[in-house]
């Protein structure tokens, strides 16, 4: 019998195995293999380090800098690459991380992008196996929002709406452009209403829309919004939390 890595479907594949008469003898056998076989568990860690440090590197080279999607912490940094030296990255305290945002112990995929986003280690230790929703949720101890948070959040916002007009400049794909116009729409709302209460029922409500409108530039609009204010409400919630 011979173990091999699959390149397309990225996952080991059994060859001149006599013993296997079904998909699901097959499928049953890998996951043995995968649980019990030591060169798995370091072709896994190889694979994971690589995948972190080409994930973490797209974001610092398309934007500058590596912030984290819960606290906006914006002094991250990749930290050791080499599996040799990876004990080394403990001792980091603005260590970027990759964070799932559906927890792999959920049924959430490991590499893809789309359930990928960077943390820092802090948020991803106080998430944990949880939804960012539950996250949120857990989080939200306010009634009120003390001055200097909103003093920090006002700042943060306008430097938001900075970055998304340059992004409106500088681009040349329509549906980006239309995506930052509705952030910027969104970020001056949020100027208006610091309310945790407020950006939660806009986020309610922008939800039902998308799943119910068939228009794609809709579509586009409201998914603008909901990440402005998504990220918004992640502000006030964890920058009040300390």
């Amino acid at each position: 019998m011979v173990v091999i890595e699959h390149k397309r479907y990225n996952e080991y594949v059994l060859e001149n195995e006599p013993h296997i008469k079904s998909r699901a003898s097959y499928v049953l056998l890998v996951d043995y293999l995968k649980r019990n076989d030591e060169f798995y568990g370091k072709f896994e860690l190889i694979k994971y380090f690589k995948f972190r440090e080409e994930f973490l590197s797209n974001i610092l080279n398309n934007i500058g800098y590596l912030e984290c999607s819960y606290c906006h912490r914006k002094d991250l940094i990749i930290g050791y690459t080499k599996i040799e030296d990876s004990h080394l990255n403990n001792k980091i305290n603005n260590l970027a991380t990759i964070d799932h945002i559906i927890p792999l112990s959920k049924g959430g995929p490991k590499y893809d992008v789309k359930n990928c986003t960077c943390s820092c280690k802090k948020c991803n230790r106080r998430k944990n196996d949880k939804n960012v929703d539950e996250f949120l949720n857990d989080n939200i101890k306010i009634s009120k929002i003390p001055s200097t948070t909103v003093f920090r959040y006002e700042d943060w916002l306008r430097k938001r709406i900075m970055l998304s007009k340059s992004t409106i400049d500088e681009t040349k794909d329509s549906n980006t452009k239309i995506a930052s116009f509705n952030k910027i729409k969104a970020y001056e709302d949020c100027l208006t209403n610091p309310n945790v209460d407020y950006l939660k029922n806009i986020i309610n409500n922008l939800e039902i829309v998308k799943i119910n409108t068939n228009n794609i530039n809709e579509k586009i609009s409201i998914g603008g919004k909901l990440c402005a204010y998504k990220q918004a409400i992640n502000y006030l919630i964890i920058h009040n939390n300390g």
